[in-house]
């Protein structure tokens, strides 16, 4: 089935909770010395690594009343609270929450350090990359354009990050030839970044890819897709996942491009890394490598196996996320697409309405992700049976 995305396109959200959040550094006020405080906090970030965002969630609203009860509703202690509120309600798709959220965030540092503090930045890219997921991209430019202007004082490091996210932004208005002068200019301040957190390079350079494929510059796109494959081998180890990633990425374009001799080893390699990080356990925690597997055995041509991965995908997020969440209906396009190759149209059609019916519920009917999964199911009910 033909896709209207990049299968290898990095994914915002994920980029932003690794990288993107920001540390509020010499804070007005102490730091709290609470128990309370501390038990509430502790418990919503291992609530979290674990899946359990409404539980995390709620540890961190009992968290910020206690904060709001010491400080006060004006306080800049409250800041580094609201921002991992907004981030959970954001995963849990409560959007509106989590821009009033973040929002919030964003009007106390600017209140207690004013509009020109570089402080103030991190919290613009988290409204930004927010807005982002939501296709509301000229406010997201707006926001991530003063960004970039805050961090150019000095900031190398958080001026890497918001030339990338407004870089992104750029591509996702279909504006390549800026998206690729914002990528470039992310390039020069990657430096010293590259060697303490590899996956910066990894993200940049299959950034670059995009840009340079979406305007059908194939050489350069091949070139970024290696460069980004070599820094996940070399930043991380030949046999890691994220060299995995590499080659599944590489491959598909290879693939996509009738270069299928190139792609095949590729996709054995890629396959045989993931198959050692995926055991007997589906949980949360286990998603990235089920997943990672799942579509290195669609690359091999093993439909079959790949589907029971992805029912097995599609069942834990239903239960982190419930039912009626945007990663469920992703899951249900991958499932769809796995049962296409299967020759199980029918069913392949449901998923897909199913999936198509939960999106249009959170996004306008021209968001991407409506699109393309729109696009999926036209494509699949014109097929042949």
């Amino acid at each position: 089935m033909k896709k209207n995305f990049p299968s290898w396109a990095c994914c915002l959200g994920q980029f932003l909770l690794a990288v993107l959040i920001p540390c509020l550094a010499g804070a007005a006020e102490p730091v709290m010395d609470i128990s309370l405080f501390t038990t509430f906090r502790t418990g919503a970030v291992n609530a979290a690594k674990t899946g359990s965002f409404v539980q995390a969630l709620q540890g961190e609203e009992q968290a910020l009343k206690v904060a709001q009860d010491q400080f006060g509703p004006t306080s800049l202690s409250l800041v580094p609270i609201l921002q991992d509120q907004g981030v959970l309600e954001w995963q849990l798709a409560r959007y509106p929450e989590a821009e009033q959220t973040l929002k919030w965030s964003l009007a106390l540092l600017e209140r207690n350090l004013g509009p020109q503090d570089m402080k103030v930045a991190g919290s613009l890219d988290l409204l930004a990359a927010l807005y982002l997921d939501l296709d509301r991209l000229e406010e997201a430019r707006l926001l991530e354009e003063r960004a970039v202007a805050l961090r150019e004082a000095g900031d190398s490091q958080g001026l890497f990050n918001s030339l990338e996210l407004l870089g992104r932004i750029e591509l996702a208005s279909k504006n390549a030839p800026q998206a690729l002068t914002l990528f470039q200019r992310a390039q020069v301040n990657l430096g010293e970044l590259s060697k303490l957190a590899p996956a910066a390079s990894v993200n940049l350079w299959k950034d670059l890819a995009q840009a340079y494929l979406a305007q059908q510059n194939l050489t350069q796109t091949r070139t970024y897709l290696e460069k980004a494959l070599a820094a996940a081998q070399n930043g991380f180890s030949p046999d890691s996942p994220q060299a995995a990633d590499g080659m599944l990425d590489l491959a598909d374009f290879d693939r996509s491009h009738g270069f299928a001799d190139k792609s095949a080893a590729l996709d054995a390699s890629a396959l045989a890394i993931a198959r050692k990080f995926v055991g007997t356990n589906y949980d949360y925690q286990a998603l990235p490598h089920v997943k990672r597997l799942a579509r290195a055995l669609t690359a091999v041509g093993d439909a079959s196996s790949a589907q029971e991965l992805w029912k097995r995908v599609l069942q834990t997020e239903t239960a982190v996320f419930g039912p009626g969440h945007p990663r469920v209906a992703l899951a249900l396009d991958h499932l769809a697409q796995t049962e296409l190759d299967l020759k199980r149209k029918e069913k392949a059609k449901d998923d897909l309405q199913k999936s198509l019916g939960i999106l249009r519920h959170f996004f306008q009917e021209d968001h991407p992700l409506v699109l393309q999964t729109q696009g999926l199911l036209e494509e699949t009910s014109q097929s042949s049976p």
